[in-house]
C-alpha cells in the first residue's frame, strides 16, 4: 500500500529508492527501484530483485543500503543489486538508521552488535536465559532492549537493557504476570514499551 511504500522509502539527492515484497506463489521476493524525479523515455527505472530475505530492517543512510537478514545479516545495495553479507544470523534481528547500529542473534546463541557503517562487530552481549524472543535498538544506538524465550516464566515475565557503547547489561526489569513477547522504544529513547 501507499502508507508501507512512504514508511519503506529514502530520499537521496533527488532521488527515491523503495523496496516492495512480492509473493508470487509462495517465494518472497524483495524488489528495490530507484525513482528519478520525473520519469521519461530515457530514464525509466529498472528493478532490481533479490530472492529469499524475508526480514527487510531499513536503509542505511546513503539511502543506497537496505539492511535485510535471513540465514544471514545482509546489505542490499539498491542501485547495483550487490549483496554483501555482514555475518551469520538465527533469525532475529533489529536496526536502528540513524546511528546505523544492528544487533543480531548469532549462532552462538549471543547477540552481536554492528556498526553497519563500517561493517565492524561493536560488541557481543552474553544473553545466557533462553533465546532472545524480541529486541529493540534505541534511536541514536545508546540502548538495547531485549526479551528472552524459557521455559521457565519467571524469566521469560522479565526484560534486559543493555548498553550498546559497553556492551554491559544495565538493568533487568521485572513485573510482568506473562512472558515478554515485544520491546520497542519511543522516539525520543526515553520510553520502553514491553
Amino acid at each position: 500500500t501507499a502508507r508501507q511504500l512512504l514508511a519503506s522509502s529514502h530520499h537521496l539527492n533527488h532521488n527515491l529508492y523503495f523496496y516492495l515484497r512480492l509473493r508470487p506463489s509462495s517465494v518472497l521476493r524483495i524488489a528495490a527501484v530507484t525513482l528519478p524525479r520525473q520519469i521519461t523515455k530515457e530514464n525509466i527505472p529498472k528493478m532490481i530483485f533479490w530472492r529469499q530475505t524475508p526480514g527487510v530492517l531499513g536503509f542505511l543512510k546513503d539511502g543506497r543500503g537496505l539492511v535485510c537478514f535471513d540465514t544471514h545479516l545482509k546489505i542490499l545495495d539498491v542501485t547495483t543489486g550487490e549483496e554483501r553479507i555482514v555475518a551469520p544470523c538465527l533469525g532475529m534481528a533489529t536496526f536502528d538508521a540513524e546511528s546505523e547500529t544492528c544487533a543480531i542473534w548469532a549462532p552462538t546463541g549471543d547477540v552481536e552488535l554492528y556498526d553497519l557503517h563500517v561493517q565492524d562487530l561493536l560488541s557481543v552481549l552474553r544473553i545466557r536465559v533462553g533465546e532472545p524472543r524480541a529486541m529493540a535498538i534505541s534511536p541514536g544506538g545508546h540502548w538495547l532492549a531485549t526479551a528472552q524465550w524459557s521455559a521457565d516464566l519467571e524469566e521469560s515475565s522479565r526484560w534486559n537493557l543493555w548498553d550498546i557503547r559497553t556492551g554491559e547489561h544495565s538493568r533487568t526489569f521485572t513485573g510482568h504476570s506473562h512472558a515478554v513477547s515485544s520491546v520497542d522504544f519511543s522516539d525520543n529513547a526515553r520510553c520502553v514499551v514491553t
